[in-house]
């Protein structure tokens, strides 16, 4: 769901070091990930229709990938709040730096590296895909959670509808999340080095796997 470019395009990604903090989590991803048990999704079809794809994509790629990480690591959250049962500084944040529509990577970046979502609101970055049940077809998207998954915080559907003049709630009615955790420290300096927010993922996968490998 779009990004935004801050400054300048780069051809080449800048290598990114990790912090003591940010390395064990990559370490227990890429264990994770080698562990062969997967992440278990929610009840109902849209979810297992996700799964069903994350299984496929598995298959035709063996080894870490995108879509092992979200078929082994992935959290699953089912639906979303509404802006106004956000946490209050989010709220306030939100006030302030008005999320824009079709923005998700940005908007849930930002609200990360500069604003109250992780150190105030005790939320995380997750990236991976959206489903809905009335057009079960999965959207790479991004928003904020915690590691018990359950309801989402995002920040870009309620804006979509908005910029809109539409009401979509009955649409995204039942939306299933399922996404990978990238911690704010890496996210924080990716950010810098590219001077643009955007897609982390794989990025995030990229580095760990590194990381996982030792010094080099």
């Amino acid at each position: 769901m779009g990004h935004k470019r801050e400054r300048g395009s780069h051809g080449r990604r800048p290598r990114v070091s990790l912090n003591p903090k940010d390395r064990a989590e990559a370490l227990n991803l890429v264990r994770t990930m080698s562990g062969g048990t997967t992440s278990k999704p929610p009840d109902g079809p849209t979810a297992a229709f996700l799964a069903d794809m994350f299984a496929a994509c598995v298959k035709l790629q063996p080894g870490p990938s995108y879509y092992s990480a979200l078929w082994t690591c992935g959290v699953w959250f089912t639906g979303y709040h509404e802006p106004e049962n956000w946490p209050d500084p989010l709220k306030h944040w939100a006030r302030i730096r008005r999320p824009e529509a079709r923005q998700c990577f940005h908007n849930s970046a930002m609200a990360v590296i500069s604003g109250p979502a992780n150190d105030e609101a005790g939320l995380d970055y997750y990236e991976g895909f959206v489903a809905f049940p009335a057009c079960p077809v999965p959207i790479e998207h991004a928003w904020l959670g915690t590691a018990a998954g359950g309801v989402a915080v995002d920040l870009t559907l309620p804006v979509n509808d908005a910029e809109e003049c539409r009401d979509f709630s009955n649409f995204r009615a039942g939306a299933v999340y399922c996404g990978v955790k990238i911690p704010a420290g890496f996210l924080a300096r990716v950010t810098i080095a590219d001077e643009c927010t955007g897609p982390r993922l794989s990025q995030w996968l990229a580095v760990a796997v590194d990381s996982a490998r030792g010094p080099g």
